[in-house]
C-alpha cells in the first residue's frame, strides 16, 4: 500500500481504514477501541495516545511513522539536532 501524502493523522487514519475496507465499527472491534474515539480521531478533534496509534498502525499493517506526519522540515546537511 502506497503511503499517502496527507497532512494529518486524522486523514491518514481515514485513508488506511478505507483502503483496508473497514468501517469505523470494524476498526473499533479490530483495535478494541471505543467508536467515539475513532470518530474523534478521524475528525481531528483528539490526538490519540501512542498506544492507540500503535494499535491503529498494526490494524492497517503499517508502521507508526506512516500514520504520523512529519511536522519538521528535513535537517540541513551537517546541522546538529538540538541537544547534540
Amino acid at each position: 500500500m502506497e503511503t499517502p501524502d496527507l497532512p494529518s493523522l486524522a486523514a491518514r487514519v481515514r485513508f488506511y481504514r478505507l483502503q483496508c475496507g473497514l468501517t469505523q465499527r470494524g476498526l473499533e472491534r479490530l483495535c478494541q477501541l471505543k467508536h467515539p474515539l475513532i470518530t474523534n480521531i478521524e475528525a481531528g478533534r483528539v490526538h490519540p495516545r501512542v498506544d492507540v496509534v500503535q494499535r491503529l498502525a498494526h490494524a492497517f499493517g503499517v508502521c507508526v511513522a506512516t500514520l504520523v506526519p512529519c511536522t519538521h522540515p528535513p535537517p540541513i546537511e551537517g546541522a546538529l539536532c538540538p541537544g547534540d
